[in-house]
């Protein structure tokens, strides 16, 4: 199995734009690096992912769970919170064999060599280097660059490209002082209020049936008007918008790492008829799922 394994199924008032309006435009700007993709799936109890490549270099966040992991066709058992470097071919897999699944946020990108560079922590071979283990507190501060890339590559605003980036460098700069100094000294921005990520959760981990989500979001949040607002300010959209575009992120993620038909696809991410599917990826992301999958980068 792969990380199709992980997923299983699946507009407020005024200025709320429809998909239509936040199709990604086509832009001749380059950046470096270069986010292709960039999710949080909830792993489900007991399931595993075997040997896969992502084909580009990724950093990979687990969260909460407990297993085995493998990098570079080496294994480790892991409990808690581990941070993972991929780069280029190497190749991973996970096994929940303590049936404690854990959360992975998954950041997929490609860099030059000219960005390495400046990172020369980053040329070490020893793909094993680059798992470490977390505290509480380095979690929670990874978490929070994790959280800015997934919402920029979410949601479309201005210069959206180049603020994916730029998180991307601040993480991969604070991996590199880790590496460096071999002690921890990150202090990111606070990004946001506790209920307002407890919302962002709630909405990450409830993606295979969202049309039930937004009718209970009033009910799961007492606070919900106020909150909502809080929720726009800190990531550029409503908790509805951000629905569907968590959504296609997710779906991207598969397209990007399985080798899942598009019909399966849609049906991992509760979409009832393919059609529908390829109709919300087109009106989001601009182009097919399929042209998508053969060139993530255009």
């Amino acid at each position: 199995m792969d990380l199709s394994t992980f997923i299983e199924g699946t507009s407020p008032k005024q200025f709320d734009p429809p998909l239509t309006m936040m199709r990604r435009p086509k832009t001749d700007r380059i950046v470096d690096p270069t986010v292709l993709s960039a999710a949080c799936v909830p792993c489900p109890d007991g399931l595993l992912t075997n040997w896969a490549n992502p084909g580009c270099d990724a950093l990979l966040l687990l969260e909460g769970g407990a297993g085995r992991l493998g990098v570079g066709e080496r294994e480790m058992s892991y409990f808690g919170d581990v941070l993972v470097f991929l780069k280029g071919a190497i190749s991973r897999g996970f096994w929940n064999t303590f049936q404690k699944p854990p959360k992975i946020w998954y950041v997929f990108f490609k860099a030059t060599p000219t960005f390495y560079d400046s990172l020369p922590d980053f040329k070490i071979t020893d793909p094993l280097k680059f798992v470490w283990q977390l505290s509480d507190e380095q979690e929670a501060a990874f978490k929070t660059f994790f959280v800015k890339i997934v919402a920029e590559h979410s949601i479309q605003r201005p210069s959206n490209q180049i603020a994916q980036s730029s998180w991307l460098r601040l993480l991969l700069v604070a991996m590199e002082r880790w590496a460096t100094m071999k002690s921890f000294s990150v202090s990111p921005p606070e990004i946001a209020e506790k209920d307002v990520l407890e919302l962002w959760d709630k909405i990450n981990s409830s993606l295979d049936n969202p049309e039930l989500l937004k009718n209970q979001l009033y009910q799961l949040f007492p606070n919900y008007n106020s909150l909502r607002h809080r929720f726009r300010r800190t990531f550029g959209a409503s908790p509805k918008q951000m629905i569907t575009a968590l959504r296609i992120n997710q779906a991207k993620a598969l397209l990007l790492e399985s080798s899942l038909g598009l019909k399966e696809v849609a049906s991992r991410l509760g979409y009832y008829r393919h059609h529908e599917f390829t109709r919300a990826f087109r009106k989001y992301v601009g182009v097919s799922p399929s042209k998508w999958r053969t060139n993530p980068t255009e």
